[in-house]
């Protein structure tokens, strides 16, 4: 089978990181014609616009106005979707720094484990959480939870399809990264080497105090992320990004 991979990524301000984040996603994606496309949803953004958004690898720009949030967005991703076109969903965000081989890595894990949902980001919030993990056996490339976070997802068409279905009876404001994994049967496979970092100051969930290198990241990240990371967060110092 060809893999038809389609990304989608809201972008909401945070000019420095998303200019960061952005590209380390479309560099591992397969641009060869008729293969992956990248969808960026401009969801409001005042600090910068469609040309900014294709300057970072967009195949296609969505322009929301005013901002719409994270809960209606991942409807439209799931509604952009289309069967005939790609095999694959891939949900991120513009905060997620990515390792060059995530597709590889994503696409290797789906086929090793049945063509489950695959999160390529492990953290300590969902590690932790009370009855959150099904199997933890350190041999193992994957740890097996009910839920994962909405950072990285590689769906297949299969995924998107149920998810569709349940799609009009869902309200508004549908708790995506939660009820994602309940409808397709609470097994997500999370790679235990994670190859996505998280970016989180100025985010919806850092908290106000935390720096750059604080907050909810990575656990055990690939060592490409490791000095990314590092090279990532020297610059933001630089920008003063948050400020």
């Amino acid at each position: 089978m060809l893999v038809k991979i389609l990304v989608c990524v809201p972008c909401h301000n945070r000019k420095q990181i998303t200019e960061l984040c952005v590209p380390t996603i479309a560099e591992g994606m397969e641009r060869a014609p008729g293969r992956d496309i990248l969808n960026l949803y401009n969801d409001g953004s005042d600090e910068y616009g469609q040309s900014f958004l294709y300057g970072l690898g967009a195949d296609n720009v969505a322009e929301m106005s005013p901002a719409i949030g994270i809960e209606r967005q991942r409807k439209i991703h799931f509604g952009d979707f289309n069967p005939d076109r790609f095999t694959h969903l891939y949900l991120t965000d513009a905060d997620a720094l990515h390792d060059p081989n995530w597709r590889y890595k994503a696409l290797e894990l789906q086929n090793r484990y049945h063509g489950l949902p695959v999160c390529l980001y492990d953290t300590l919030a969902h590690s932790s959480l009370k009855g959150n993990t099904i199997a933890d056996d350190p041999n193992h490339p994957v740890i097996v939870r009910r839920v994962a976070p909405g950072i990285s997802y590689l769906l297949t068409a299969e995924h998107v399809a149920r998810v569709m279905k349940a799609m009009p009876e869902l309200p508004a404001h549908w708790h995506w990264d939660w009820t994602t994994p309940a409808i397709l049967g609470h097994q997500m496979i999370i790679s235990r080497e994670s190859h996505v970092d998280h970016i989180g100051l100025g985010g919806m969930h850092h908290p106000k105090d935390a720096g750059l290198d604080e907050g909810d990241r990575a656990l055990n990240p690939t060592p490409f992320l490791v000095q990314l990371r590092a090279q990532v967060v020297g610059k933001l110092k630089r920008f003063d990004c948050g400020n």
